[in-house]
């Protein structure tokens, strides 16, 4: 996929490839058995970006489903990181919030839903 903007060391993935979601898997049995309580994964918005891929919106929630579901099945948290336009969709299957730079890019109210349902919302402002 093409390079993120910004981050020349990051390619987008296509998300929709089984063997993408193989690695996912086998990264989260590996935070499992290093005794961490959840994970926080990234770019998570590739359908919103020029990823290099054909990816649509239900693309992307079908993804981040998977991404939650494994992680709840191994007995992790898992946290949405940025996707703003897809909180509403999404609030339910994720533990916490997690935004970056919600001040400067005027989001933090959108991640009003999350805190109406008692989950934390961590910000990070650069």
């Amino acid at each position: 996929g093409n390079v993120l903007d910004g981050w020349p060391d990051e390619n987008w993935l296509d998300i929709r490839n089984t063997a993408v979601r193989n690695v996912m898997i086998e990264r989260m049995k590996i935070c499992k058995q290093k005794g961490f309580v959840a994970v926080d994964p990234d770019n998570v918005d590739g359908y919103s970006n020029k990823s290099g891929f054909d990816l649509t919106a239900a693309d992307q929630l079908e993804y981040n489903k998977f991404l939650s579901d494994t992680a709840h099945g191994l007995g992790l948290g898992v946290g949405l990181k940025n996707s703003v336009a897809q909180i509403a969709d999404l609030v339910d299957s994720f533990d916490f919030a997690i935004n970056e730079q919600c001040f400067e890019y005027n989001e933090c109210g959108d991640y009003s839903k999350f805190i109406s349902a008692k989950k934390p919302v961590f910000n990070i402002e650069y």
